[in-house]
């Protein structure tokens, strides 16, 4: 049976309309070249933008370029700030790590970790807590906030006052790995914000590692 003219444009319509917009997606993505080959597509084409109204296909892929190319360039710099920090730490860790192989006596040794990380990172004091069986304060903070074997953020009074003897605005604390007894490396800065559960602790934990290296032979 022959259909007419406006049979056939009918069915050839109702074909369109049962074509699934994830085939054509498909398509598209196996056939890049398609657009180049119906380049009048491309000025047909109109799509919405929520602050230009309609806009040509050209024009959309000219914008979603350009930002992709701003994120790029978000992104490296990014990288090159994490870069030029883990350099800077490398550079002063060295140092520092020199400087303490010096060291003859335990008070040296944590004067000088004091007065290097004041200076370069406002850290204000530094502790090598040792804990006694009969400190048991020091122990409830060892056994409270060194299950992970590292705790950034923020103290208690009591907690402040058995580790720094002082109020201070947020710390990091590094569980020491001493042969003959439990130990806390920490960390003291004013900023309640300075020392968090996110922030990157690279340079600590080489410190913890000097530290349990050189520290106890020391007299």
């Amino acid at each position: 049976m022959t259909l007419s003219h406006s049979e056939q444009l009918e069915q050839e319509l109702n074909e369109l309309n049962q074509i699934d917009e994830h085939i054509v997606r498909d398509y598209l993505l196996a056939n890049p070249d398609f657009f180049a080959h119906h380049p009048e597509l491309l000025l047909s084409m109109r799509l919405t933008h929520p602050e230009k109204g309609s806009i040509s296909l050209m024009e959309r892929q000219q914008e979603t370029m350009r930002h992709r190319m701003r994120q790029l360039e978000e992104e490296i710099t990014n990288l090159m700030t994490v870069a030029n920090h883990n350099e800077h730490i490398f550079r002063f860790n060295s140092q520092l790590c020199l400087q303490l192989l010096r060291c003859e006596t335990r008070k040296s040794f944590i004067t000088l970790m004091q007065h290097s990380l004041k200076q370069e990172f406002a850290i204000r004091r530094v502790e090598i807590v040792e804990i006694d069986s009969d400190n048991f304060n020091a122990q409830k903070v060892y056994q409270k906030r060194l299950l992970t074997g590292q705790y950034f953020g923020r103290l208690s009074d009591a907690e402040n006052q058995c580790l720094f003897s002082a109020p201070v605005g947020s710390v990091a604390l590094l569980k020491l790995d001493f042969s003959d007894t439990q130990a806390i490396l920490a960390f003291a800065h004013d900023d309640p914000a300075h020392f968090h559960s996110r922030m990157d602790s690279l340079l600590l934990e080489q410190l913890r590692q000097q530290v349990n290296y050189l520290y106890p032979s020391l007299r």
